[in-house]
């Protein structure tokens, strides 16, 4: 199989003329290229991750199918000469997927959208490898409908990944650029069918007992990028209030798994830890405030019916909300997301050593890691019924960062009890965020209302309405701790 390996940044055309120019000498070479994506009417082939071009060059044309990974750099890719620009799946080298293809192409392919494309190539050698860069200018066309095309491709033509992304993150110094996570084929298929970019949720890690602790630790980065990657186009087009929850989760995730070792990390992870740390200040506004418009407040005002004091609040809150979400789509579109991506990518593809001692064997050093959150959690929550809001808050802390390493490397144990385990701790998570999401919602409404009288009495009715409702889920909330508290340990 054929494997492409490319990095996009997209921005303003002079910062990308800037970098085309600055990456080596002479203007390259130039090409017009004409594309054509064909699909099924209903996208069977792109709902499994495919893409069917045909490309019109100056010298001819070429047939290429390529199908996506969860890697946002990675794609398979087989690419045939044609004779006459015909759609022909049979023609596509012996190793690509031909026989899946044509089955998901049997109800007949039609032209979904196209694209036409400006390109200035050149040929790089950096740090012992080959780059091609590719500025492409032009736009992608779909019916009535187009969008402009305006990006800087960096293609792995031989050499190692991880050097590709030191090449990029160089490029990247003191310039304006984002990091452009779609693919034209991803963005022609959006304009075809009338549709925004979606959030989307993260995939699972796939870590084997036999792995080891910095190769657990790369593919927990390397999912990071892939699910923050994935979530940049919708906030960046926003609002995108789950695009937004993604991208902090994405975030959360990573750093719970780098904290798992923190101790012993190397500089690079630690740095790009507070890298990720910085970017989350951007996201938990927005996040705050999208729960607290759309969750926190209906509930309210739908109960209490027509109140000037709440739909000042909601005003107030809405007004924050709009600034909070700007904020996220800025970090979105900017080289500060851009970087940490980069970064991300960087230390998951480089095969350097992460952590002391990060040649050992996974699945000891992962029940040693559980055991030790498992009993944190415990400690903290001794007493629980007792305890104060704020050391309960200690606790659910404490159980999302358990929650996080058994997500990490329950595979690595046997699957029916580490499953029944994980339900019991998820149900405790869950009431345990029900609860700290009524809390905040006392606290944020009071922050929102500030000195506006009349919204400050609309801050009391919703601290009035979360308090009866943190008493009504005491006993649940107390049934889930016991029921966690006495479960059996999978891992021991």
């Amino acid at each position: 199989m054929g494997e492409e390996i490319e990095i996009k940044l997209a921005g303003r055309r002079a910062e990308l003329a800037a970098v085309f120019a600055a990456a080596g000498a002479g203007r390259g070479k130039s090409a017009r290229l004409v594309s054509r994506y064909y699909d099924t009417p209903d996208d069977a082939l792109w709902r499994k991750g495919y893409t069917l071009r045909v490309r019109q060059m100056r010298r001819g044309q070429e047939l290429t199918l390529k199908r996506d990974f969860a890697d946002p750099i990675r794609r398979g890719e087989w690419t045939t000469p044609l004779e006459a620009p015909d759609v022909d799946i049979a023609l596509l080298p012996y190793d690509a997927p031909r026989r899946e293809v044509s089955k998901l192409a049997s109800g007949g392919l039609t032209c979904r959208f196209a694209s036409e494309i400006a390109r200035r190539t050149r040929l790089v050698e950096a740090h012992g490898v080959s780059i091609e860069l590719a500025l492409d200018e032009g736009r992608l066309v779909a019916g009535d409908r187009e969008a402009p095309v305006c990006e800087l491709e960096f293609e792995l033509k031989s050499g190692d990944a991880g050097a590709l992304l030191r090449f990029v993150g160089e490029m990247l110094e003191g310039r304006d650029l984002r990091f452009e996570s779609q693919s034209k084929a991803r963005r022609g298929r959006d304009l075809a069918n009338g549709g925004m970019a979606v959030a989307a949720r993260s995939g699972r890690i796939a870590l084997r007992p036999d792995s080891t602790l910095d190769q657990a630790l790369a593919a927990i980065i390397a999912s990071g990028a892939s699910h923050l990657a994935a979530n940049l186009a919708c906030v960046r087009d926003g609002p995108a209030p789950e695009g937004v929850h993604q991208m902090r989760v994405a975030l959360r995730r990573m750093r719970s798994g780098l904290g798992l070792f923190r101790e012993s990390l190397n500089p690079a992870a630690l740095a790009l830890d507070a890298a990720a740390k910085s970017a989350l200040s951007h996201l938990g506004p927005a996040r705050d405030l999208d729960v607290f418009v759309t969750q926190t407040l209906p509930p309210v005002l739908s109960g209490l019916g027509d109140d000037a004091a709440l739909a000042g609040l909601m005003r107030a809150a809405q007004a924050r909300r709009s600034r909070a979400q700007d904020d996220a789509r800025q970090l979105a579109a900017g080289p500060e997301c851009a970087r940490l991506l980069i970064d991300m990518l960087g230390l998951a593809h480089s095969g350097a050593i992460l952590a002391r001692g990060g040649e050992q064997q996974l699945k000891p050093a992962a029940a040693r890691v559980i055991e030790r959150r498992h009993a944190r959690v415990l400690t903290r929550g001794k007493r629980f019924a007792k305890l104060s809001w704020p050391k309960r808050h200690r606790v659910r802390i404490a159980v999302k960062k358990l929650r996080y390493a058994c997500d990490f490397f329950q595979d690595l144990f046997e699957a029916k009890e580490a499953a029944r385990w994980s339900r019991r701790l998820a149900r405790l998570q869950d009431d345990m965020g029900a609860a700290n999401d009524a809390h905040v919602a006392q606290v944020l409404a009071a922050e929102i209302a500030g000195g506006d009288g009349a919204a400050a009495h609309g801050a009391a009715l919703v601290r009035g309405w979360y308090g009866h409702a943190l008493l009504a889920c005491e006993d649940e909330l107390v049934a889930a701790w016991r029921e966690f508290a006495s479960a059996r340990p999978f891992w021991r």
